[in-house]
């Protein structure tokens, strides 16, 4: 009987137009196997009609857009199984899955030409299925291609940061993520027809070394067969050189939100009776299975969500703080952004059509905000030769009148966070002398650094002793990655720390917590952590 409810978009990129050292051909073919292997009635029954393949030129970026498209008319009850093989990479605004049609400006992938992770996230959001799994073979182990030799140095691609597959995880109900190999790992291709990673897939779609439950294959009893597998074929299939120049093991990972249960990923070969499916048991203890805290998922999710693709450009001068919405309802769009019918993004509602002038929103008054065609603001510019400016009916001897950056405190916070700025300030020199570390990497340890000062500006005094030991044990943790021969020992305990002072910030702003664990994995990357 078939699977009716089930829905499945595979992707394998195979060839890249623009980038032919990226080229991996056996993705495509693990992509038809995989495809293959879920239509059959024989074995996952997934109605053929709803197994999208996408290979070589059809796994362009809008290909992939268009298809993720077609999954938002899923219904809730549905299953979702998405499987990519390709390349990961970093682009200058974010984490990407390449596509056929990406471009590369050396090591990184030129804006807008692949799938940034921004998109996927709100692509999976717009996804009402509250079974999902997104399985990843995007970090490739190229040296071990026939046609390299041993010294030569080949793209591998980079695994899936894990900000952005807890984001992930927080777009819906039941989403479960597989990884061809943890995050400082290489998935290897092998000697085979199919990638090592995609082989143990396939088998155990197929049913072998899994258990039916009931007539259905679990997600849990799938990985558990995935792991154990490649634990057992990369011995025994890839030369020790090899693994001695990318790393013995191969773990595939499981990432789950914290309490949350299997599903039903397929039929079991085929089976005509079906029962209820029952939870299986978790994956054994010691395989890679990491469980998000779903606050901290929210926390990213959000996160992504406030950043607008840096095209946008939106009809509104605005000076000053806006608190609250900000609702758009504009009914005729003469040029500018169009965000279709219905847009939200983030606390931003768009109504059907963005153009023309009507816009509500909050309490915006004596924010210095100009909405509206020909909208202005101003700021005056007053010379008081060094003395004091106050406009309105204000008792200087009642408040504090600050030159450069302002704070609202309550309590005596005013020296905490001078130290704090001053602490992170002097971050800047480490990370600008690091020498583990290339300058895209350094970019985004700056930009996370002078996010987390922001934040911290904003703790409230009951919290201030906090703040500081975050600053202080960014300050320490980098400080000590950035030298020549740095101690993992002393950075793992600065990050150790660091990530304590910032779940105690937590409870008052959640903010400061994602950032501090990213600044946190970018200073284990630099020293190979």
């Amino acid at each position: 009987m078939p699977f009716s409810t089930a829905h499945a978009l595979v992707i394998g990129v195979g060839t890249y137009a623009h980038t032919p050292r990226f080229n991996v051909a056996i993705t495509a073919t693990d992509a038809t196997s995989v495809a293959t292997v879920l239509r059959d009635p024989q074995l996952c029954g997934y109605p053929p009609a709803q197994v999208a393949l996408l290979s070589h030129a059809a796994a362009s970026r809008a290909g992939i857009m268009a298809a993720l498209d077609a999954l938002a008319r899923v219904g809730t009850d549905d299953t979702v199984f998405i499987f990519y093989a390709g390349h990961g990479a970093y682009g200058d605004d974010g984490y990407y899955l390449t596509t056929h049609d990406t471009r590369m400006d050396g090591k990184k992938v030129v804006v807008g030409t692949g799938l940034r992770e921004a998109e996927l996230i709100a692509k999976l959001r717009a996804i009402p299925a509250k079974r999902l799994v997104l399985i990843l073979n995007a970090c490739h182990a190229g040296a071990i291609s026939p046609v390299l030799a041993a010294e030569e140095a080949a793209p591998t691609g980079t695994p899936m940061p894990p900000p952005v597959a807890a984001a992930l995880l927080g777009t819906g109900e039941g989403r479960v993520i597989i990884s061809a190999c943890r995050e400082n790992q290489y998935a290897f291709i092998g000697p085979g027809p199919l990638t090592l990673f995609t082989q143990a897939l396939v088998d155990g779609l197929q049913g072998k070394g899994i258990a039916s439950n009931h007539g259905y294959i679990s997600i849990f009893d799938l990985y558990t067969h995935l792991y154990f597998t490649l634990e057992e074929t990369v011995t025994r299939q890839i030369p020790a050189a090899t693994r001695k120049h990318y790393g013995e093991k191969q773990e595939p990972e499981l990432t789950i939100l914290k309490g949350v249960g299997p599903f039903a990923v397929a039929l079991y070969r085929g089976t005509s009776t079906l029962g209820t499916f029952a939870a299986s048991s978790p994956p054994p203890a010691g395989t890679a299975v990491r469980e998000v805290n779903p606050a901290y998922s929210q926390a990213m999710l959000r996160q992504h969500q406030q950043h607008i693709s840096g095209n946008a450009q939106v009809g509104a001068a605005i000076a000053g703080d806006v608190h609250g919405n900000v609702n758009v309802d504009q009914r005729s769009q003469h040029g500018g952004v169009r965000f279709g019918d219905g847009g939200q993004y983030g606390d931003i509602s768009i109504g059907d059509v963005v153009g023309g002038d009507k816009i509500t929103t909050g309490d915006i008054s004596g924010t210095e905000i100009a909405i509206g065609r020909g909208a202005q603001s101003s700021v005056r510019h007053i010379s008081t030769g060094g003395g004091d400016y106050a406009e309105g009916s204000i008792d200087k001897r009642r408040g504090t009148f600050v030159s450069g950056d302002q704070f609202t405190m309550s309590g005596n916070f005013s020296g905490a966070l001078l130290n704090i700025k001053s602490t992170l300030s002097n971050v800047t020199q480490s990370i600008a002398a690091a020498p583990h570390a290339d300058a895209t990497t350094k970019a985004q340890l700056q930009t996370l650094v002078e996010q987390l000062s922001t934040e911290l500006q904003r703790v409230p005094a009951t919290h201030a002793a906090a703040a500081e030991q975050t600053a202080k044990r960014v300050e320490q943790s980098i400080a000590e990655a950035s030298k020549p021969h740095p101690d993992r020992e002393d950075v793992a305990y600065s990050l150790k720390r660091l990530a304590q002072a910032a779940e105690q910030i937590a409870q008052v702003l959640p903010s400061v917590l994602p950032i501090s664990i990213q600044i946190g994995e970018v200073v284990r990357r630099m020293i190979g952590g």
